[in-house]
C-alpha cells in the first residue's frame, strides 16, 4: 500500500498539485484553467508592465512589505508549486510567475516576491511582448527584466 503511493507516477502527483492550487486560487478570486491559452498568458504578462508603469526596476525595492494574510497565502500558492506547473503546462507556470509579480507590485514585497522576480527575469520576455512591446523584443528597454538591474 505505501509502496503504491510512493511509486505513484509523477504526472499524477503534479496534476493533483496543480488542481489543489487552482482550487485555492479560485477561492481567492483567480479563476484559471489548468491549460491556459496563449492569449490568457499574454494578458498576465502585459498586466505587469501596465502595473509597473513608469517605475524603474530599481524602485521595486522601495515597495512596502506585503502584510495582508490573504495576499501572503496567495503568493505562497503561486510560487511553491511552480515546478509542478512546468511539468503540466508551461503557460500555466508562466501565468503563476506573472501573477505573483503583479501581486507584489500591487500589494508590496514578501519573501515569495524575490522568487517571482527572479523567475520572471529568467523567462524570455519576447515570447509575449514582440507585438505589444517591441522595445523589449529588441532589448532596448530599460524595463527589460531579463537584462537585470544593472
Amino acid at each position: 500500500m505505501l509502496a503504491d503511493r510512493t511509486c505513484t507516477p509523477l504526472s499524477v502527483k503534479t496534476d493533483r498539485a496543480v488542481a489543489v492550487c487552482l482550487d485555492y486560487l479560485r477561492y481567492a478570486g483567480i479563476d484559471w484553467t489548468p491549460h491556459p491559452t496563449e492569449e490568457e498568458t499574454r494578458r498576465e504578462y502585459e498586466y505587469i508592465w501596465k502595473t509597473l508603469g513608469n517605475r524603474t526596476i530599481e524602485a521595486l525595492i522601495d515597495l512596502p512589505l506585503m502584510n495582508d494574510p490573504a495576499s501572503l497565502a496567495t503568493m505562497d500558492v503561486l510560487t511553491k508549486p511552480l515546478a509542478a506547473g512546468w511539468y503540466t503546462d508551461v503557460s500555466l507556470a508562466c501565468m503563476t510567475i506573472c501573477r505573483a509579480v503583479s501581486l507584489s507590485l500591487e500589494r508590496g514585497n514578501c519573501d515569495a516576491s524575490c522568487f517571482a522576480y527572479s523567475n520572471f527575469q529568467q523567462n524570455d520576455p519576447t515570447a509575449f511582448s514582440a507585438t505589444t512591446r517591441p522595445d523589449i523584443a529588441s532589448g532596448s528597454s530599460d524595463m527589460n527584466l531579463s537584462r537585470g538591474a544593472g
